[in-house]
């Protein structure tokens, strides 16, 4: 799975941002592999370094088997909220802390390992060759 195609645009648009801070954070609703290894590649690229990131569960409206209790249903619920609202109130404090000097704050990018399922492993594409974000497709009209 990749972030929504309006997220790698804006990503893959956005103008050079060297020296800004990133979190990454999402919800999701069944396995969300990759997701944030595809996004991390356009931030990075834009020279934002990436300081913290977070998931929560969501809705899950492509799940073949809507009659079935799946495990995001109720989500994001109010325990959820509360994570979110304390996890972007840290983020907050440690940019602040970082860009004061402590750069240990930092988080290593996890290195991508094609045989896990998490939301670091890279996808492979059906040639088998690592996939990465980039541009949407031309074909795509702008609206």
């Amino acid at each position: 799975m990749r972030e929504v195609a309006v997220l790698r645009s804006f990503t893959h648009d956005m103008p050079l941002m060297r020296d800004k801070h990133c979190i990454i954070f999402g919800t999701h609703g069944g396995s969300p592999v990759g997701q944030f290894w595809s996004m991390s590649q356009n931030i990075i690229k834009k020279g934002m370094t990436i300081i913290g990131w977070s998931d929560w569960y969501g809705p899950d409206f492509l799940s073949p088997h809507h009659e079935i209790p799946h495990m995001a249903w109720g989500h994001p619920d109010n325990i959820d909220l509360a994570e979110a609202e304390v996890f972007g109130k840290l983020m907050a404090q440690y940019s602040i802390r970082i860009y004061a000097g402590e750069t240990d704050l930092i988080p290593e990018i996890p290195t991508p390992d094609m045989g896990q399922n998490n939301l670091w492993s890279p996808l492979a594409s059906s040639s088998g060759l690592l996939t990465f974000a980039s541009p949407p497709p031309k074909s795509i009209p702008q609206i």
